[in-house]
């Protein structure tokens, strides 16, 4: 990020310390170095990478993840991107239905 003219964008990715998968790339440094230098943060819903809870994975789920990432570097360089092919948590299509979601 130090090296990088613009700023960076980490996207499909989860908080460690709610859930440590593969794919979880946030954690405190150097993810804490995004905010200033204007860069954002982009969750993903996708059950089995935000929680240990086989097949009983909610929204619930998906907003620790969102809210650790807020209170790491803030609402404005936070994001959340749902993957519309992969079935999402439990509660995700309510969301959706009641137009909460961007279609």
């Amino acid at each position: 990020m130090r090296a990088s003219k613009a700023p960076c964008c980490f996207t499909h990715t989860f908080a460690k310390e709610i859930f440590d998968n593969p794919r979880a790339k946030i954690g405190r440094p150097p993810q804490a170095l995004i905010a200033p230098e204007g860069g954002v943060i982009g969750i993903a819903a996708v059950p089995n990478l935000i929680s240990q809870q086989a097949g009983a994975q909610t929204i619930f789920d998906v907003l620790d993840h969102l809210d650790y990432i807020v209170k790491l570097v803030g609402i404005d360089h936070t994001a959340i991107g749902h993957r519309l092919h992969v079935r999402g948590p439990r509660g995700h299509a309510q969301v959706h239905a009641q137009g909460h979601g961007d279609g």
